[in-house]
């Protein structure tokens, strides 16, 4: 089963368990997928559960490694998530840093959907 899979069910304690069981080997190696995956993945349960500064902290981490890999949509993609925690933190400007940085790197990496989400967050930053 994959992790994404048990947090799609709310089962945020065991898929916490396996990511912060990778990430110290993940760490230790060349950024990849996996530890961005890892990154990601925790901060997305972290900002489920109301933990909205680790989430910030976990998906800056995330879009750090993107940009090292040279994935401008991952960074994208991290930055929204990075924007949405810090949002329903009300951290509204540091929110709409994330957000307009995410848009503008989304705009350049040719994938419609970040830049989607992206506006949808930025909306509801202003609401």
């Amino acid at each position: 089963m994959r992790v994404s899979t048990l947090c799609e069910a709310g089962a945020f304690p065991c898929a916490r368990a396996i990511y912060e069981s990778l990430l110290p080997d993940l760490q230790s190696r060349a950024p990849g997928n996996e530890l961005v995956e890892s990154l990601v993945g925790r901060s997305l349960i972290e900002n489920a559960e109301g933990h909205y500064e680790k989430a910030a902290l976990l998906a800056h981490r995330g879009a750090a490694v993107f940009q090292k890999l040279g994935d401008r949509d991952g960074q994208a993609r991290a930055l929204n998530d990075a924007g949405f925690a810090r949002m329903n933190a009300g951290s509204y400007a540091e929110a709409a840093q994330d957000l307009d940085l995410g848009l503008r790197l989304s705009s350049h990496s040719g994938v419609a959907k970040a830049a989607g989400c992206i506006l949808n967050n930025h909306g509801s930053g202003h609401y």
